[in-house]
């Protein structure tokens, strides 16, 4: 049995996952939006393989409490932007929630 060590990759949401190894400390990492980051424990030389649920969590992810967010900004006439954002309900609720902000430059 090969002794096992720590290693690390990472992937980019919704592009092919190459498991390529990184060196370094995975704590000094930048991570950009959509990067899947993964630590192992395996022997050197051994497949990094893509976390089954990982493009999954990515695509479920927001910042309201569990509920997916979706939103459209328009410009109107003399520069403003108005941008609506729906969230969805979250659990247990059957209410949407709706808010239109104006900002003018």
């Amino acid at each position: 049995m090969k002794k096992a060590e720590v290693q690390w990759t990472v992937g980019k949401f919704g592009t092919k996952w190459t498991g390529t190894p990184r060196s370094g400390n995975p704590a000094d990492y930048k991570p950009k939006n959509g990067d899947i980051v993964v630590v192992y424990l395996l022997p050197k030389g051994a497949k990094l393989p893509e976390p089954p649920t990982a493009e999954q969590a990515l695509t479920n992810i927001s910042d309201l409490n569990g509920a997916p967010v979706s939103g459209t900004a328009t410009t109107v006439p003399g520069g403003s932007t108005d941008t609506t954002v729906t969230t969805a309900p979250v659990t247990g609720s059957t209410q949407a929630t709706t808010a239109t902000t104006t900002t003018t430059p």
